[in-house]
């Protein structure tokens, strides 16, 4: 019998884990900062990459330090210390979170039927055995 449980409570967990992913994937202002991100940094990337590469084809230990420093200071200017980017940022931060708290009011509100589903297979088993259960 408890198998029984077991399956059906793998079941609602998958159908339940499918629909969170639907959330994430289906949020259209996620998505759209997400994208915006995914844009800016590649642009982050196009503007260091001479830098990158100077860093490293470099061919001494001091050349190597001080390009690498030329290069992380590139890119923390153009994304820790950037207006803009920081914006994004707050942006999606804030998208985040308004998503994780529709998968979270989600997963609340399909949990008590998991729980049910295994309080009322433990009930019978416990009758099976003679005990007593109220409910």
């Amino acid at each position: 019998m408890a198998d029984r449980a077991r399956k059906k409570t793998e079941k609602l967990l998958r159908q339940l884990e499918r629909r969170v992913k639907a959330v994430y994937a289906n949020d259209p202002q996620l998505k759209k900062v997400q994208k915006e991100y995914e844009r800016y940094m590649m642009d982050v990337k196009d503007s260091t990459y001479r830098s990158y590469l100077a860093y490293k084809e470099a061919e001494t230990e001091e050349d190597k330090r001080r390009l690498k420093k030329e290069y992380t200071d590139e890119v923390k200017k153009l994304t820790l210390e950037n207006k803009t980017y920081k914006s994004i940022v707050r942006r999606f931060t804030r998208e985040m979170a308004r998503v994780n708290q529709k998968a979270l009011d989600l997963v609340n509100a399909e949990m008590p039927n998991v729980y049910m589903v295994n309080y009322n297979q433990m009930a019978v088993d416990c009758r099976k055995l003679g005990i007593k259960v109220n409910g």
